[in-house]
């Protein structure tokens, strides 16, 4: 039996970056083509991924799930984010879990803490309820326990490793540089662990200090090769004699292990997926060695050695953790002088958590039996089609009496606060150079949403937080921390009524989307009808809206003006009697709130303000129009029929951007899902799915390919291919097709 074994673990992870108000994602033109980071990095990684191939590399032309035969752990956030925007990625990442148990007897899966923070620069209560909130949110999704956990950058220190402990977790991965020094289990001289003679084909066991029998496995990745795996994975031949050459022929069994960001197969590595199913085919072919997982290498092999960690440490910073908190050096450019910032945002930060973990064990302790209980279970509420069932099951048995609806509300939005106070030490807020930086905005982002929370309870987090900020001064635009908040962060906020009326507006332009819409508010028209104020039509609607995280609902009296200028005044339908203001001047007098074309969110400014302006002849309006009807009044035959299509070139005769084009997310992933219906029923219709393709390979989108090679994987992974040797004919072109543009250049 051979006793050499090789395993890659890949690391999938995007920050939260929900706008913390509305629970969307707005646009990030940082990321263009795309709408945002994670459809770019989607496109680029996470989908081709799961069916890598076409290419004359792989064994008979398969295609592979490259998430079934290596070590993964996806951050629970992102996870969440593919479950509402790409669900046959994310079953597949499901379904590659269940395949690796069936090949190697434990699952490639391992959790990961919740939301990426350090957890050496969190305190102990705060660990504890990552700890429990990633190994939750694996468990519903995995439908299994993990045996393993992916600590964010890898960062440890003694204490993360008792509470890896203490939750009982099996085993954690981290870098070689990591480990301090090993010996024997049970004999008396430590030796030091220099990185470049320590061992890392073994598992090592950490004892705890504090629980008596209690211990954390370690696997440490091979350094060397996980330096050389991001410039020659598209070099699978050579990289596979790398791998082989270390091995050793004096020891076994054995494990070499690379781990890496998971976005180097595709994101940061164009063609990375590629190249790292050719890797596997050849490991398969070639039988040196054998694909293994850490689960399964565990089982193999319990560790006969101990080892003690550098604490704190982690992968990505030489100086312990100070990449996080100090001015330690570690910097993407030399432009970027000052990083002093960092200390000063995790200084304000801490600050402004301790105000708030104040505020909360006082409120929620006539709420619940135990807050802090409350918050690490406030995890099994996890959003899904059964959301408001669990919440409410979740606060039966978490509260310490009955909670009238007033209570229960209260107590959820208490547990929202504690959630964004926790997303604002998201990792990668520190990461890069600059204050203004998207991702330091972001986290600033939940500060701002938490603070505002703690603002209905008498706590004023936002001075602290802004006071604080003072001190940070960007590199770049001249602002100092507040000044960043005050110009990206606050505009932001979007309360009950604005998010009424953003509502409100865009259906009465008809410019609402007709897909689902995935933000945390649910709105419905229960009254609408047609009126006239100073002599100008209006539409008069009662609308209620309602949010999905606080099951708080308010109904609203709302009357649109349409011309000259699109403007919206509402107020709670109670307060408003149903009485019809005397003309538009008269709204603001009768306490209505006055919202116009302005307070829309950005995307929906955009196409309110075009459906007002139908009239105009512009003719890029004009084929912006046409879109949006098009796409109102959308069915599934229109989108594979080409008419959505003609819509798009129409378009591109102005040269407009893709992520200027509103809902095309959606209808592309229409498309893919009607390819893959035709592809199931052999239909004759299938010739009018190349067109979608040859305008993909011919457009800066051409990265969505993986869309339509995941559906020809899925008909050719089932064997189903068909008696009509013509649909046989057109299936096989369509698959060149797809090959040739895939391949990396």
């Amino acid at each position: 039996m051979n006793k050499k074994f090789f395993c890659v673990h890949g690391h999938f992870y995007q920050p939260p970056r929900e706008n913390p108000w509305l629970g969307v994602i707005e646009a990030e033109p940082s990321a263009a083509p795309e709408s945002n980071w994670n459809r770019r990095i989607l496109n680029e990684c996470y989908g081709p991924n799961c069916a890598a191939g076409f290419s004359p590399r792989i064994a008979g032309g398969a295609l592979l799930n490259n998430y079934s035969l290596m070590s993964f752990d996806f951050g629970p956030t992102l996870l969440d984010w593919l479950e509402k925007h790409a669900l046959g990625v994310y079953l597949s990442v499901l379904e590659a879990d269940k395949l690796s148990i069936k090949a190697f007897g434990r699952g490639n899966a391992m959790a990961q803490v919740y939301n990426h923070l350090i957890m050496p620069l969190a305190n102990a209560r705060d660990k504890k309820t990552q700890l429990l909130w990633g190994a939750g949110h694996f468990e519903r999704k995995f439908k299994r326990k993990t045996e393993g956990m992916w600590l964010a950058e890898t960062a440890a220190d003694d204490e993360t490793l008792e509470a890896l402990c203490e939750a009982g977790v099996a085993f954690t991965v981290l870098a070689a540089a990591q480990a301090r020094a090993w010996r024997p289990i049970g004999a008396d001289i430590w030796e030091p662990a220099a990185e470049a003679d320590f061992d890392t084909s073994r598992p090592y066991r950490w004892f705890s200090k504090i629980q008596p029998g209690k211990y954390l496995d370690i696997f440490f990745y091979h350094p060397e090769l996980a330096r050389r795996l991001k410039q020659e994975i598209k070099e699978p031949e050579k990289f596979y004699a790398e791998i082989l050459s270390k091995f050793s022929a004096d020891r076994v069994p054995q494990l070499i292990s690379v781990a890496s960001d998971g976005e180097n197969y595709g994101h940061h590595v164009k063609g990375g997926d590629g190249g790292l199913a050719a890797l596997f085919c050849k490991i398969k072919k070639e039988k040196d060695f054998t694909l293994t997982n850490y689960s399964a290498a565990l089982a193999e092999r319990r560790p006969v050695h101990e080892a003690v960690i550098v604490s704190p440490s982690a992968w990505s910073c030489p100086h312990g953790v100070g990449r996080w908190s100090a001015d330690c050096g570690c910097r993407h450019s030399a432009k970027a002088k000052s990083q002093d910032w960092r200390r000063i945002l995790r200084r304000t930060l801490d600050d402004t958590a301790s105000l708030l973990d104040a505020l909360y064990e006082r409120e929620a302790a006539q709420l619940f039996e135990d807050p802090w209980r409350a918050r690490n279970d406030y995890i099994a509420a996890g959003k899904n089609r059964e959301h408001a069932t669990e919440i409410r099951r979740f606060l039966t048995l978490s509260a310490s009496k009955h909670l009238e609806p007033r209570q229960a509300r209260k107590a959820l939005n208490l547990l929202e606060m504690q959630k964004n106070r926790m997303l604002m030490f998201t990792s990668c807020g520190w990461f890069f150079d600059d204050l203004t930086n998207i991702e330091t905005v972001q986290i600033l982002k939940y500060a701002a949403r938490a603070a505002g929370i703690a603002a209905v309870y008498g706590v004023n987090a936002e001075a602290l937080l802004t006071e604080g900020l003072k001190e940070a001064a960007a590199n770049y635009g001249g602002l100092n921390g507040a000044g960043v908040y005050e110009r990206s962060v606050k505009p932001l906020a979007v309360d009950m009524a604005r998010a009424a009326a953003n509502f409100a507006m865009t259906s009465a332009v008809s410019a609402v989307s007709p897909f689902l819409s995935h933000s945390r508010w649910r709105f419905k028209t229960l009254q609408a009808g047609d009126l006239e104020l100073d002599g100008k039509p209006a539409i008069f609607m009662r609308v209620t809206a309602e949010t999905d995280d606080t099951l708080e609902q308010c109904d609203y009296a709302v009357f649109v003006l349409k011309k000259p200028f699109l403007k919206c005044a509402l107020k709670p339908w109670g307060e408003a009697a149903g009485a019809v203001p005397a003309s538009n001047a008269s709204l603001a007098a009768q306490g209505f709130e006055v919202f116009d074309a302005q307070a829309l969110i950005p995307d929906a400014r955009r196409i309110a303000e075009l459906s007002i302006r139908r009239d105009k002849a512009d003719p890029l309006d004009a084929a912006y129009l046409n879109w949006l009807m098009l796409i109102k009044n959308f069915t599934p035959r229109d989108i594979s029929g080409g008419k959505a299509l003609a819509a798009l070139r129409d378009l591109a005769k102005y040269s407009v951007a893709p992520d200027k084009i509103p809902f095309l997310d959606e209808v592309l992933d229409e498309a893919a899902a009607r390819f893959e219906l035709l592809l199931e029923t052999g239909s004759p219709d299938i010739a009018a799915l190349p067109p979608w393709i040859d305008y993909l390979t011919s457009s800066p989108l051409k990265n969505r390919l993986w869309q339509f090679r995941l559906a020809a994987h899925n008909r050719t992974l089932e064997g189903r291919t068909g008696d009509d040797k013509g649909f046989e004919q057109s299936f096989k072109e369509i698959c060149l097709k797809l090959e040739v543009e895939q391949r990396p250049k």
